[in-house]
Parts: C-alpha cells; sequence; structure tokens
C-alpha cells in the first residue's frame, strides 16, 4: 500500500537532513509503528507521506500510484492522496457537533445528503460515539475526542491512514484503554496504518511491525517481538528499556539482552557455560529483585557490568557475592 524509496528532506540550511535516504514497504491492511526519539525525523516522514513536505529526493507510491518522486518531477497535493491523517491534539472544530465533524472531510461532489448522513452514522457506530452525536466536542473526554478524529480521517474512505502521536495528551491512566479502542477501530476498518510515537509501549502494542528511527534512518524494522528481544544496535537496544552488552571471547560482534532474560544462581554445579559474576548490588524492586552484576571472566571483552531483573530470590544480596550467570538463548 505505501512504498518509500530513498526518501530524503532538508530542512533549509540545516547540515544534517531530517530525514535521510529512507526505503521502506507497508503492506494493505498492515499497521506500522515509527518510534523514536524526540528529533528524529519520524513525523517529517509523515509529513512527507501526507504530502505536507516535498522530499529533496527519493520517491513516494501509495497502491501503486506515485505521489511524488524528485527525479520525474511528481507531486500530487495532499487533497488527492486519498490519506486520512490524525493529528496529535486531534484538530477538530470546536463549533461543530461530533456528527459534523464526523462528516467534515465528506465532498458534497461524491456524495448525496443520504449518503453523507448514512457514513456519518457508519463512522460514529464504530467508533463507539452514535449517542453523542449532537454533542459538541468540549463535551467529550479526551479518549473520545480522539476516537471523533479517526472517525473524521475514516469517514471518506483513505487508502491510508496517519496517526501523528495519538496517544500523547491522554491521561496516563486510560492511555492502554484509549489505544486498544483505537486499535480495534483500525481493525475493523481494514485499514493500512502509520502511527508515529516517541512511546516504545504504544509501538509495541500497536504494530505488526515496528520501524525504529535514528538520527534521520531508520535503524532496524521487525516485528515488535524481533524488534525487543533482537536489538540489531545499541540505540534499538536501550530504546525500549534497560540492555546488557555482551562481547563474545575473540568476536567482534555485540549481543544485546534483555535483564529479565539473563539468570543468576549461586550454585556452581553444572554451570560449566555459564559466567562467573560478583554481585555489586542488589534492591527490592516489588515485582523482582534488581541486581548489578560485574563479570568476573577476565577473558571476556565488554559488557562488564550487567543489569538483572530476577525472580525467586532473596529480596537483598550482599555485596561481593559471588555467582553465576547464563540467559535464555532465542
Amino acid at each position: 500500500m505505501l512504498t518509500l524509496k530513498e526518501i530524503s528532506k532538508r530542512y533549509g540550511r540545516a547540515e544534517t537532513p531530517a530525514v535521510k535516504g529512507v526505503s521502506l514497504e507497508v503492506a494493505r491492511g498492515e499497521i506500522l509503528a515509527l518510534v523514536g526519539e524526540s528529533g528524529s525525523g519520524k513525523t517529517t516522514l509523515l509529513r512527507l507521506v501526507a504530502g505536507l513536505e516535498t522530499p529533496d529526493e527519493g520517491g513516494i507510491a501509495i497502491d501503486g500510484e506515485r505521489v511524488a518522486e524528485s527525479t520525474g518531477n511528481i507531486w500530487v497535493p495532499p487533497e488527492k492522496r486519498r490519506v486520512g491523517l490524525v493529528f496529535q491534539d486531534g484538530a477538530l472544530f470546536p463549533h461543530l457537533t461530533v456528527a459534523q465533524n464526523a462528516g467534515y472531510g465528506l465532498s458534497r461532489r461524491e456524495h448525496s445528503r443520504i449518503e453523507r448522513a448514512a457514513i456519518v452514522d457508519e463512522m460514529l457506530a464504530m467508533t463507539g460515539l452514535s449517542e453523542y452525536r449532537a454533542r459538541f466536542p468540549h463535551q467529550l473526554s479526551g479518549g473520545e475526542r480522539q476516537r471523533l478524529a479517526v472517525a473524521r480521517a475514516l469517514a471518506p474512505r483513505p487508502k491510508l491512514i496517519l496517526l501523528d502521536e495519538p496517544f500523547s495528551n491522554l491521561d496516563p491512566a486510560l492511555r492502554r484503554s484509549i489505544r486498544e479502542e483505537i486499535l480495534e477501530i483500525l481493525r475493523k476498518a481494514d485499514i493500512t496504518a502509520v502511527i508515529v510515537t516517541h512511546d516504545t509501549d504504544d509501538a509495541l502494542a500497536i504494530g505488526d511491525r515496528v520501524a525504529v528511527f535514528q538520527d534521520g534512518k531508520i535503524a532496524q524494522v521487525g516485528t515488535p517481538e524481533e524488534i525487543y528481544r533482537n536489538p540489531k544496535c545499541g540505540y534499538c537496544a536501550r530504546l525500549f528499556g534497560p540492555a546488557n552488552r555482551f562481547q563474545p571471547n575473540g568476536s567482534d560482534s555485540l549481543v544485546w539482552i534483555r535483564p529479565e532474560k539473563m539468570h543468576l544462581s549461586f550454585d556452581p554445579e553444572g554451570k560449566e557455560s555459564a559466567i562467573p559474576v560478583r554481585v555489586r548490588h542488589s534492591r527490592d524492586g516489588g515485582r523482582h529483585v534488581e541486581a548489578i552484576v560485574d563479570c568476573a571472566d577476565p577473558k571476556l571483552s565488554g559488557g562488564e557490568s550487567w543489569t538483572l531483573f530476577l525472580e525467586d530470590m532473596p529480596r537483598e544480596i550482599s555485596e561481593g557475592t559471588p555467582g553465576w550467570v547464563q540467559w535464555e538463548k532465542d
């Protein structure tokens, strides 16, 4: 549904491009999460796809149609790309009712009044807003306003929907439930979606695949499980939480291991394949014991100190206690 080929974008005289040579494909019906730190270029890429920015280099195709091509001077304006856009704040019209907001993007030339009313009814039913159709945006909760923004974006039957930080303005206590509601709506609509977020929990929970952005480039693309369990670099590893670096003896490659995958034992029997360590510090983390251990094997380079999340362990482990570490192999 969406193809990007070597897309680059530089703002003004900035030395570093906001987006550098990004190539990516999004399958029909897929939900892709773009995740990265602020300023990594993910929102710029979203604006390029929507047609709000023009690429300096590369090309963009939506459903097989080229909508931007730097070498061929191809440029399709945003309103003709059949792309729905949901902004961070929803961007609803405060003077219009819920029903009027939902139907705002429906063309009077393409749809009769009866058709427009039927589509609005369908969108409000899909997003659970039918009983609020006569209300105004200020009379809705934050989650309801975000669902309305999605309903408005879906009403014109776009080929692709883009969501820019859709959950960032929501109360943290309700964030998870609203995220699940939006995901269910997108699944019901059977729509291809690209969601930009800086929240790694959102990316892992909602994306069929996750693309990690770093300094204008895609550092890794994969399923949520692949991204979390098998990060390709330190940035991808640490973006999603604590990760331990391990460099096998005699190898130039680095392995990144999640703390919960590493296990500590104080019994040396049967630990020929384990790595000797000494406990530097431990603390009771409530759900688990968090321990920092130092590698005691002089033959190993890199990964000298590791963080472990341990269950079924004493709540306090004395400093300097010797042990052995092993980890689960994927």
